[in-house]
This record gives C-alpha cells, sequence and structure tokens, in this order.
C-alpha cells in the first residue's frame, strides 16, 4: 500500500487499473511564517521583503503545486530573501518552526502550531492549497483492497479481506 498527498482537482497519479485507489483525508497547504519572522509581519498584513523562502524543489510533487497555484507565485514573488529548499514537508515545517522563513506546510502538520502561535498562517492572504491524501493499494492484494473498499464505504469490504482485518480496521485499530 502506498499513502501520498495529490493535489485536489488534478489528475490522479499515473496508475494502471491493477492499482485500486480511495481518499483517505483531505488536507491542505497553507503558508507559514515562524521563528522571529513572526514579529516582524508590516502593518497591513504582509511578509517584509527580505525573508527568506523556504520552498519545495521545483521538480518536487508540492513543488509544482505551490509554483501551478497562482496566489503562491504571488506570494514568492514579493520576497527577495535567500531560498532554501526540502523535499521533506517536516523538514520544510521545521525550518519555518524555527525562523529560517515562510512558506507552504501541510496544514494537518501546523495547526497545532497556528493555533499555539508558534506559526502565523498567512492562508487568509495568499489563500491554500487542497490536497487529498489517497491510498493505493494492489488489486492482487486482499488487504489493501479490503482498505480502500473500506474507505470508498463498500460493502463489499468483508469478501476481500479477513474478517479480523475488517473488524479491526471498522473499530480504528
Amino acid at each position: 500500500m502506498l499513502l501520498c498527498y495529490e493535489a485536489r482537482n488534478m489528475p490522479s497519479l499515473p496508475f494502471n487499473e491493477r492499482v485500486g485507489r480511495a481518499v483517505w483525508r483531505r488536507d491542505t497547504l497553507i503558508p507559514v511564517v515562524g521563528g522571529s519572522w513572526r514579529y516582524r509581519i508590516g502593518e497591513d498584513g504582509q511578509l517584509p521583503k527580505d525573508i527568506p523562502y523556504v520552498a519545495y524543489p521545483a521538480d518536487s510533487h508540492f513543488g509544482q503545486l505551490v509554483e501551478a497555484f497562482g496566489p503562491a507565485q504571488n506570494a514568492a514573488e514579493g520576497i527577495s530573501g535567500p531560498r532554501i529548499e526540502s523535499a521533506f514537508s517536516v523538514g520544510v515545517l521545521e525550518m519555518i518552526k524555527s525562523g529560517l522563513g515562510f512558506g507552504w506546510t501541510p496544514h494537518a502538520l501546523a495547526y497545532r502550531l497556528v493555533a499555539s502561535g508558534s506559526l502565523v498562517s498567512f492562508a487568509h492572504v495568499h489563500g491554500c492549497i487542497p490536497l487529498d491524501i489517497s491510498v493505493f493499494a494492489w488489486s492482487d492484494d486482499p488487504n489493501g483492497i479490503a482498505v480502500i473498499d473500506l474507505l470508498k464505504g463498500s460493502r463489499q469490504a468483508r469478501d476481500h479481506a479477513p474478517t479480523r482485518l475488517t473488524a479491526d480496521l471498522r473499530n480504528g485499530a
């Protein structure tokens, strides 16, 4: 099984018919700033021009999403500070949290830090990028297909997996 982010309203990952897919959760990429940069936000709610931009590599999935999202491009264009990159969303979050700059991170990773004030969200200014958290499984993997069927709300799930696994999944185990 594979669990990964996909851009909502964009084509799904290009797997063949031997791979089943279901959406597990919804999330968004949100623009945030942390560290001492939180105290340098302008009275107009804008970021300082010299703030570093913590970015995903241009050829990564998140890098392509942020690049394609108009408000994200506008946010990055207004920044003249250095660009720092990480392909890992947790790495980007940790760099932003420690005060290395401004960037986009999954809301699911950042919401507690935003609620506590450790990060400041700029979603009200720059918007957010909708994501799906999707599960993929080979069609010949009965347990994987059972998970996908359960996520899709299928009653056929119990036909694809051992009773104990199906019961465990329904009970959140």
